[in-house]
């Protein structure tokens, strides 16, 4: 299938194999993923989740540039430009579309949660156009669904998972 220029896996038309597992494992990758960041929500506080490591204020702090100053960094010499010179702007400007709309940092971890979500499933689809094994796209999304690190990154504030399913996504639209 060829969608603008870019080539998509084709799936055979008569088998209902594929989507329900696409199904299954979406449903189950995006129910935990919600959990836990519902979880990790429900036990911290805005602060607590914003200090879950080092980087993580930094990112906020940029984000709130970008809303409320205009600029990524402001010219002060040690605190933001020093944040501005060491992270790319990506992720901030993520972040901040949630501080502009006021659901920051919870919105930012339930985005987040969405975009775990399209590992598993661009794993399973990824695994299918390679092998046209139903059982091994089955395993290969459900140890995605599972892993505690892509659960575990959906409840921290950092760069680390949008960059990863931006990686997986565009793979899967390269292959």
């Amino acid at each position: 299938m060829t969608h603008r220029g870019l080539t998509l896996p084709a799936w055979p038309a008569s088998s209902n194999t594929t989507l329900y597992v696409i199904l299954l494992i979406g449903v189950l990758a995006l129910t935990l993923r919600l959990i836990f960041v519902s979880e990790v929500i429900f036990q911290n506080t805005s602060q607590e989740i914003q200090s879950f490591n080092a980087d993580s204020p930094g990112y906020l702090h940029l984000a709130h540039n970008l809303v409320y100053e205009g600029s990524y960094a402001l010219p002060d010499p040690w605190g933001s430009r020093n944040m501005a010179l060491a992270r790319t702007p990506g992720y901030p400007s993520f972040c901040a579309l949630f501080e502009w709309i006021g659901v920051s940092p919870s919105g930012i971890l339930f985005a987040q949660a969405l975009m775990g979500t399209s590992i598993p499933i661009a794993t399973v689809l990824l695994v299918n156009a390679m092998t046209r094994s139903k059982l091994a796209s089955f395993v290969a999304g459900l140890t995605s669904a599972l892993s505690p690190t892509g659960l575990g990154l959906v409840g921290i504030l950092l760069a680390d998972l949008l960059f990863a399913a931006a990686f997986v996504v565009s793979f899967l639209l390269l292959y």
